[in-house]
């Protein structure tokens, strides 16, 4: 169930999955069945939930329904994007990124992370 419904920063869609998070989690609900509050899926990403410091800022997804991109603010200079494999639940990278970056995805799906002085590729 969502416990904290409340705290919900916002949402991102792709053809077969909503995504919402808060500071702490991302949930997800499978487009294609019944919706209902109490049966989200839960991505296994763990966040300290006492470390106030450390929060997800974003969440994006493409049209590859597989995957998903999780930024999390871990530090003031730095920040972490994962990418995740949603039929796995599970990370398949990870690169530490600067605060101005771009997410970007090309029509295979998959995503570039664009920064002033670097660019991450993921195929």
């Amino acid at each position: 169930m969502i416990e904290d419904i409340d705290q919900i920063v916002d949402f991102t869609i792709n053809d077969e999955c909503i995504f919402i998070w808060s500071k702490k989690q991302v949930r997800y609900f499978k487009l294609s069945c019944h919706f209902e509050l109490d049966h989200a899926h839960i991505i296994d990403l763990k966040i300290d939930k006492e470390d106030n410091s450390i929060q997800i800022k974003e969440v994006r997804s493409g049209s590859d329904p597989n995957q998903l991109i999780i930024i999390v603010n871990q530090s003031l200079d730095k920040l972490v994007l994962f990418r995740w494999d949603i039929k796995y639940n599970k990370e398949l990278d990870y690169h530490l990124i600067d605060h101005d970056y771009r997410i970007i995805w090309d029509k295979k799906g998959n995503p570039y992370c664009l920064m002033s002085d670097r660019m991450i590729i993921f195929e």
